[in-house]
């Protein structure tokens, strides 16, 4: 043999030990189980990690079959994967479970051809994926029966592709099933009312700039039924901290709100009756005492009596009696016919009771709204503006109420100290009956203290 052909030759040997080498270190390190297969489906070879786990000791079915060692079914599916791998020359896949050491264990088997009449089977134990996938699937039934009886589901939404992702209880408010249609912004504007819509897609824009919100709005469904819904949305943001996603929770609170909206109605009736006992009893009943309390004082002017000083220190505490009994029915019951005049009359009714510089600004396209919205919004503009009275040491009080036909906004911003903690105490059910009125409205309420002083009550809610 030539020199040159010997060293070819070495090089080759030491080309194939590298190769083998690699190759054995490669399947060292690979947890999986190979057995090489005949197509008769016996046992050719194999190759295992010192740790796996084996039916048999090799020596029991190296030289075997699947048939000899196997139950009838396992062997059979087994082998028609051998022969299908032969046949079509494609890799087939399949799960079996295997009782090993009194323990159940699941496995993953890759059937390839390696020949003509054999093939290469990768098992790989698949025992704790299978485990995981289990808990995964009753978590998810769990969570998915949590958001049935609490009426929850939860969305996600891609701010750069505009996909959206609901869970099976977002699915169920909206009354449609699960893969029936794609998420979409516009399937889920189709089923809100439509007097809300035009709030809805205006609110959007929070989205589109990755804004957390909160929002109540109501839904009127394919079965007639109408549903109040409350949303609230969470920005999540990528690596630079730029939006990249919405996450949402939705919640049906049509019971909730039902009730709420009742015991408001509840307590307007019993303010109006109030207002009109004030108006037609007790007012009724000092203008009585007036008129005689009149004729008293003329009587003592005619006889020029010493007691007519005391007589008229009593008419005019009187007169103020009747002047607060009038204001306090005209609280309880305002009689509201258009929502400018009513607030306006309200500004200037509190304006007169204090020193704080008060003034309006009414904006609205329409010039009367549903009864409701017109008596919730006076509500909160009148506790607002008591609470400010009260508490805030302001010299300067603004209402603000504008409309533009598709929401309502209404502000009232004062220059005092700012709402604080002790403040909010002070005004705690207030607030919260505020709140409950925006959001029976379908619309929310922002109370904030200004970086300047003061503070603003933001409410801002559907027209309709």
């Amino acid at each position: 043999m030539e020199e040159n052909e010997r060293a070819e030759l070495e090089r080759i040997k030491e080309r194939y030990e590298a190769l083998r080498t690699r190759s054995q270190a490669l399947l060292d390190t690979n947890p999986d189980i190979i057995f090489r297969i005949s197509r008769e489906g016996r046992y050719l070879d194999f190759h295992a990690a010192a740790d796996a786990k084996l039916a048999f000791p090799p020596e029991e079915f190296i030289g075997r079959t699947t048939e000899e060692l196997f139950d009838p079914e396992f062997s059979k599916t087994s082998q028609r994967a051998v022969l299908q791998a032969l046949e079509s020359r494609k890799m087939q896949i399949w799960e079996y479970p295997l009782v090993i050491d009194g323990q159940t264990h699941h496995y993953e088997a890759r059937v390839v051809p390696s020949g003509e009449n054999e093939v290469v089977s990768i098992i790989r134990d698949v025992t704790e994926s299978k485990r995981t996938q289990a808990e995964l699937s009753l978590n998810e039934f769990r969570l998915s029966e949590a958001q049935r009886a609490a009426k929850i589901g939860s969305w996600e939404r891609n701010l750069r592709t505009d996909e959206m992702w609901w869970s099976e209880g977002c699915y169920r408010l909206l009354e449609l099933e699960p893969g029936e249609v794609a998420p979409s912004y516009s399937t889920f504007l189709e089923r809100v009312h439509p007097d809300d819509r035009s709030y809805v897609k205006d609110l959007d824009r929070l989205a589109q700039a990755g804004q957390s919100f909160s929002l109540y709005f109501r839904l009127l469904l394919p079965s007639g039924n109408i549903v109040t819904l409350y949303d609230r949305a969470f920005v999540v943001s990528d690596v630079r901290g730029q939006p990249e996603r919405l996450v949402g929770i939705v919640q049906d609170i049509t019971e909730q709100t039902r009730l709420e909206r009742e015991l408001i109605a509840v307590g307007e009736r019993e303010r109006e009756r109030i207002g009109r006992d004030l108006h037609d009893g007790l007012g009724q009943t000092l203008t009585g005492i007036s008129l005689s309390l009149r004729s008293l004082v003329g009587g003592l002017e005619k006889e020029r009596s010493a007691s007519l000083d005391v007589a008229r220190q009593a008419e005019q505490q009187l007169k103020r009696a009747m002047e607060e009994t009038s204001r306090a029915a005209q609280a309880l019951s305002p009689g509201i016919s258009g929502l400018d005049d009513a607030l306006g009359r309200l500004v200037l009714s509190l304006g007169e009771l204090s020193d704080i510089d008060c003034n309006v600004d009414c904006r609205p396209k329409h010039d009367k709204h549903d009864p409701e919205i017109q008596t919730h919004l006076y509500r909160i503009a009148q506790e607002a503006m008591t609470n400010a009275f009260k508490h805030s040491q302001a010299r300067t009080l603004h209402l603000s109420y504008q409309c533009d036909g598709k929401s309502i906004r209404l502000e009232i911003r004062d220059d005092g100290i700012g709402i604080s903690e002790k403040n909010e105490k002070l005004a705690g059910l207030g607030l919260r009956n505020m709140r409950y009125r925006a959001r029976l409205l379908g619309g929310f309420l922002e109370i904030e203290r200004l970086p300047e002083g003061g503070t603003q009550v933001l409410c801002r809610c559907p027209c309709r």
